[in-house]
């Protein structure tokens, strides 16, 4: 192997090996020489992931190294949904519907777009939508459709595919008409085998007349937020219909999509023609997870409805992220300087011709 070549790969691992003793050309010579004092420390060996590293709370989960991590139990009244300890909410009818991945590998071979929905809809009426699924695997793959907490809302054409590597498909499927207007949460869930991957859906259903609309918004910087951050939107409320003064009432959610609800508030604002705000919403004490917030504007005749999806995460998965990222712009900075100077050295070494 060339040389260079070779140096280079030293110049790439340089920055993860623990030396008392480095040297470069120490001989002299026209050779380059590097000599890392014969310690090269933890290199090889494998770091275990940690819970809160995955934003574990609870459940099992592989610590990438061969051993499994126990990261512990829910408190009574919560069940552990994908490393997390959510509240266990019962509703008319039965306890809330859903089913998380557990501690299921994800399913990392299948990409889809979009990764998540966030859809109107209007009582009565059926609205359609599709989903790109791509294997981006090396194997082919049978993958099912599951319905987590969206039976009766939603419908596929196809629940089994098979994909071969590198292929893609489109899924159809109908967004079946509801009674009543609200906002609706569930999940996608593809599987092949063990393995499985969630998108997360929200269906604003609003009235079948509707002289209002609402609109809900948070900035890119909010759509992911610490546990414990606080959370604001800006929320909108246009009259749709005759334009004179109206008091209405707003009413505010913070749900999973496992159908759990966080929080739930209300208050009452004058309208006319167009009212612009911004709320602060309680996120306080919500574990790591996706969630919607949502706004429901409800007046006499009829109710208008907007969410917004966000994620939480660990406040400590936020701080490694951005350590990684320093040391990534560190190294990159090390591996810069120094084929800089392997130029520098390559071209004092090269003889030099005089002309006649």
């Amino acid at each position: 192997m060339n040389k260079q070549v070779i140096f280079i790969l030293i110049l790439i691992f340089f920055p993860f090996a623990n030396a008392d003793i480095i040297s470069i050309n120490s001989g002299g010579g026209k050779d380059i020489s590097i000599d890392f004092g014969g310690y090269i420390e933890n290199f090889f060996s494998c770091s275990p992931l940690t819970c809160s590293g995955l934003s574990y709370t609870c459940g099992t989960a592989s610590d990438g190294c061969g051993g499994t991590l126990s990261c512990g139990s829910c408190a009574s009244g919560y069940t552990c949904s994908s490393g997390s300890c959510t509240a266990v909410s019962v509703t008319a009818g039965g306890a809330g519907g859903g089913g998380g991945g557990g501690s299921s590998p994800p399913l990392a071979e299948i990409k889809v777009i979009p990764e998540s929905f966030n859809l109107p809809g209007t009582v009565g009426v059926t609205n359609f939508g599709k989903i790109s699924i791509l294997n981006t695997g090396d194997v082919s793959l049978a993958v099912n459709i599951e319905l987590s907490n969206l039976e009766g809302i939603i419908e596929f054409e196809k629940t089994k595919l098979f994909l071969e590597k590198g292929k893609e498909e489109i899924s159809e499927f109908r967004v079946l008409p509801q009674e009543k207007p609200g906002i609706y949460a569930g999940k996608i869930i593809l599987t092949a085998g063990v393995k499985r991957l969630e998108v997360p859906v929200a269906i604003n259903v609003k009235s079948e007349m509707s002289l209002f609309d609402i609109s809900i918004e948070l900035s890119k910087e909010k759509d992911i937020i610490e546990a414990n951050q606080t959370l604001t939107g800006q929320v909108i409320l246009l009259q749709a219909g005759l334009q004179e003064k109206a008091d209405v009432t707003v009413a505010y959610v913070i749900k999973d999509f496992e159908g759990n609800v966080y929080s739930e508030t209300s208050e009452t604002i004058m309208v006319y023609k167009e009212k612009s705000y911004e709320h602060e919403f309680a996120t306080q004490n919500l574990p790591p997870g996706d969630y919607l917030v949502g706004a429901e504007v409800i007046y006499s005749g009829g109710v208008a409805t907007a969410s917004h999806l966000f994620k939480v995460i660990d406040a400590e998965v936020s701080k490694s992220y951005f350590a990684l990222s320093l040391e990534l712009i560190a190294m990159l900075s090390v591996i810069i300087m120094l084929i800089l100077l392997l130029k520098k050295y390559k071209s004092k070494s090269l003889p030099s011709y005089r002309k006649k």
